[in-house]
């Protein structure tokens, strides 16, 4: 095995633990056999794929992009709702104490560590480590799969939930 290889081996064995740690931590707040009208089986599901499947998409070199788009795309929308419903839930006064402890911002933290994990592990199996690095250009920065494209993402979801939020109440 070499180190590539064992990067890669360690970075995914890094990925599936942390998404272990936030499979059981979501399953102690949305049971699918403890939450009423069947709300715990989308979580429950997606905290499978993200277990499971995405494991293994990382695996392969040609199903690395995959894996990192869908990872993208739960972290994003995680992030999304968890603060919403920290929002939602705010306890006053605004104080720093209760940003951290009373808000799901400790669970966004594991699900971003989750996607830098992902990151690392497209970049090592995407990008070529000969290359220089480039010079930082506006608009390659919005492009897949930099991390602009990220933000952008990011930014776009957030806006059409939070219309779909305010228009649907």
């Amino acid at each position: 095995m070499n180190n590539r290889t064992r990067a890669k081996a360690t970075l995914i064995a890094s990925f599936v633990l942390i998404s272990l740690g936030g499979f059981i931590l979501h399953f102690r707040f949305h049971s699918p056999f403890l939450t009423p009208h069947g709300y715990g089986y989308l979580p429950f599901a997606v905290g499978l794929i993200g277990l499971l499947v995405l494991p293994v998409l990382f695996w392969f070199r040609s199903t690395t992009a995959y894996a990192f788009v869908i990872n993208t795309m739960l972290v994003i929308i995680g992030t999304i709702t968890m603060a919403n419903f920290s929002v939602h839930y705010f306890k006053v006064p605004l104080t720093l104490y209760n940003i951290v402890f009373n808000t799901l911002l400790a669970d966004i933290a594991i699900l971003w560590a989750n996607f830098a994990i992902g990151w690392l592990i497209f970049n090592l199996e995407q990008l070529r480590s000969d290359q220089p690095p480039s010079v930082f250009d506006l608009k390659r920065f919005f492009r897949y799969p930099n991390f602009g494209w990220v933000l952008v993402h990011l930014a776009a979801l957030s806006a059409v939930y939070a219309l779909g939020k305010i228009l649907w109440q």
